[in-house]
């Protein structure tokens, strides 16, 4: 199947809506287009583009809602190699992505970031890991208080949270806290840093990729785009199956955060 190449311009500034996250909900509305082009569900794509707002202007989708200081603009190309989402143009009114030198560039990369909930627990001191290396060390952990001569207390907390002791005999010893993620970063490389969200629907793993521009200094000015959303395949013993559904849109748009969920837990 051709893919789609989908161009997203950011133009005005990034609010709230009411109690949900705007950056939240903006990675959301990406990650639902790109899982829905892989998964080849055309007619749900038009579906959700109408359903979010956005209407159609020659080769453009556009998004506008004044009352809540949003516009958008989105351009769907076919391509043969990959589909992509490329944002180009974001302003909010301190970072005018699009328009900007480097230094700018990352500090505005992590607003976006640290805004969104790619990361459940900012506030704190939490080791947030992708549910595969999560299971292994609840695994490990738990093993290992078993043997006294460890000297770890383990502490299951929920389905996707555990703390530990290590040198539980010492006082001052303090408790670290683990958490499964949706996220890892463990594909990113010398040329970009790469958030993937591993195990969405029928998508082994959507990467959000921000290029780092190591060829140009903080004050150069950076070219377009700003980042990456696109689909990339996993190989691992938690990947695909047969029995793996197709994302469930309705239920993905009404999490509150991006991680209330963990999709490789099959």
């Amino acid at each position: 199947m051709k893919k789609l190449l989908l161009l997203i311009l950011f133009l005005e500034p990034l609010v709230s809506f009411g109690q949900k996250n705007y950056h939240t909900e903006i990675f959301k509305e990406l990650i639902v287009i790109e899982t829905l082009r892989a998964e080849n569900r055309i007619t749900e794509l038009s579906d959700f583009l109408d359903k979010y707002g956005y209407f159609s202007q020659d080769d453009y989708f556009i998004k506008y809602q004044p009352e809540k200081s949003i516009k958008l603009i989105l351009r769907i190309k076919q391509d043969e190699k990959a589909g992509l989402i490329e944002v180009l143009y974001w302003d909010d009114k301190k970072h005018q992505i699009g328009n900007i030198n480097k230094k700018e560039l990352l500090s505005g990369w992590q607003m976006l970031i640290n805004n969104s909930s790619i990361y459940s627990d900012k506030t704190s001191n939490k080791n947030q890991q992708p549910y595969g290396i999560f299971e292994d060390l609840k695994s490990m952990y738990k093993t290992e208080a078993k043997d006294e001569a460890k000297k770890i207390e383990f502490e299951l907390l929920n389905k996707y949270e555990f703390r530990i002791k290590k040198n539980k005999d010492n006082v001052d010893s303090s408790w670290e806290y683990y958490l499964a993620s949706n996220f890892t970063t463990m594909f990113s490389h010398k040329k970009s840093y790469v958030f993937s969200l591993l195990g969405l629907g029928k998508n082994e793993r959507i990467d959000i990729i921000f290029p780092k521009h190591e060829d140009l200094g903080l004050n150069d000015k950076i070219p377009s785009p700003f980042f990456y959303v696109i689909t990339n395949k996993l190989k691992s013993k938690y990947g695909l199956t047969d029995d793996t559904e197709n994302l469930n849109v309705e239920f993905f748009m009404s999490l509150q955060n991006l991680n209330d969920r963990i999709w490789v837990d099959k």
